[in-house]
């Protein structure tokens, strides 16, 4: 309930478009029990909470990191791409999923350079980022640089005794402090490359289909002045799982601008009713009645709410009966 949302996203996919897709991609896919619905009679999935953010992490690592190979050099995602649109469940979770791409960017950056991460990348504050995760994580830094065990043994000669970095597969610290140091290191970058994409899933919640491109549609919102040729990172992901990732190219900066502002975006979202809570539940229960109606077969069936619900929009469809042969009747509001 804190997380799922409404919505809905159509494209047109054709030539002279404003976004141009890259023919470079990285999926993966895994079976994995994360998200399902096995019961037909429920409204509800079953969620593996703590399973369903790992899936969603390690995707996003094992896309970036093939992405970034694809035209046979190790490239940084941070200086590829201006701009990040996610797959966006909630904002944390890809707050949290950010932090984790930046310190595999910096990670990265170290192994293939013999110089300081900090002087890594023309980006200032890419620059300073990694510089800072250098000096909170130093026994990393140097691991990555130190191409012999030499001067580690000397370190332990001399008795210098530093904190042992536990991290998970994708080499990413597992505790819970140095996890929040990482996400509090990286909040400008997140900032600057994600946060104009979060607009529509801070307001909306979960779109989950539609989650990536209302997404993309939010930074066509935030960002007007979007620039010609600018690039865009997409990752999607689907619970089970399966995940691409794609670079976008903007090739119509005006076009661009002109969507941004037609969407409107602003007054969409303020013509929403409020709703209280008890009748929100009222409406959760009649979707729960419902469900449980058609799959026990309790029919003829007739919706809880009368058809002045005064929640609906001009023109809204609903569902007015359904007969005891699971015939479906529709009516629609007066536009």
């Amino acid at each position: 309930r804190p997380t799922g949302g409404a919505g809905a996203v159509a494209m047109l996919v054709g030539e002279g478009a404003v976004l141009v897709m890259s023919p470079q991609t990285s999926s993966v896919s895994r079976h994995v029990w994360d998200f399902y619905k096995p019961h037909l009679s429920s409204e509800y999935p079953v969620v593996d909470g703590p399973l369903s953010l790992d899936s969603y992490f390690s995707s996003l690592f094992h896309c970036l990191t093939s992405l970034s190979m694809k035209d046979g050099k190790k490239a940084n995602a941070l200086e590829e791409y201006g701009k990040w649109v996610m797959h966006t469940p909630f904002h944390k979770m890809v707050r949290k999923a950010f932090s984790r791409a930046v310190w595999t960017e910096w990670k990265t950056s170290l192994n293939s350079s013999s110089a300081s991460s900090s002087s890594s990348s023309s980006d200032p504050l890419i620059s300073s980022t990694f510089s800072l995760l250098s000096s909170l994580f130093p026994s990393v830094s140097r691991s990555s640089t130190e191409t012999s065990s030499s001067g580690e043994s000397q370190r332990e000669e001399e008795g210098e005794k530093e904190k042992e970095i536990k991290v998970d597969e994708t080499g990413f610290p597992r505790g819970p402090e140095d996890q929040q140091k990482v996400i509090e290191a990286t909040k400008d970058l997140f900032d600057r490359f994600v946060e104009p994409s979060t607009f529509l899933s801070v307001n909306l919640g979960n779109l989950y289909t539609g989650s990536l491109f209302s997404s993309l549609s939010s930074l066509l919102h935030s960002l007007p002045s979007l620039e010609e040729g600018e690039r865009i990172l997409m990752f999607s992901y689907g619970s089970g799982l399966s995940a691409s990732m794609w670079g976008v190219t903007v090739v119509g900066a005006e076009r661009a601008k002109e969507i941004g502002r037609a969407q409107d975006l602003d007054q969409r979202l303020s013509l929403r009713s409020k709703v209280e809570v008890h009748d929100f539940l009222r409406m959760i229960e009649a979707r729960e009645t419902l469900s449980l109606s058609v799959h026990n077969k309790s029919l003829p069936f007739t919706p809880v709410f009368p058809a002045a619900h005064p929640f609906f929009a001009p023109g809204t469809y609903y569902l007015d009966s359904i007969d005891s042969l699971s015939r479906r009747l529709y009516k629609r509001f007066p536009s």
